[in-house]
């Protein structure tokens, strides 16, 4: 189902997800492009073994919407990290001046 991603072009890569070809340009190096088409596939076929689906385009949507909430969930746990050191600096800071 899923390919192993090949070289074509320069500054192209050609990857296989779910039978279709799609052809990556970007400014991203291929060794880069090679680690996100590797952890799509994963996502993928983890929906894949969690729920059965049948159709590529319900894996597709559920694969994106495992991504976006693990993206969702880091960004806030690391929001939330950050803000919780700038308050400790700003503390310090203050008790400093006093």
């Amino acid at each position: 189902m899923l390919k192993k991603s090949e070289s074509i072009l320069s500054g192209s890569i050609k990857i296989k997800f779910l039978g279709r070809e799609y052809n990556i340009k970007g400014d991203k190096d291929e060794a880069y492009i090679h680690r996100l088409h590797q952890h799509i596939e994963e996502k993928a076929e983890e929906v894949l073994r969690r729920t059965g689906a049948v159709s590529s385009l319900d894996v597709a949507v559920l694969t994106l919407l495992n991504m976006a909430d693990d993206y969702f969930t880091l960004r806030d746990d690391f929001n939330q990290v950050l803000e919780g050191r700038l308050q400790r600096l700003i503390d310090s800071i203050e008790a400093s001046m006093h």
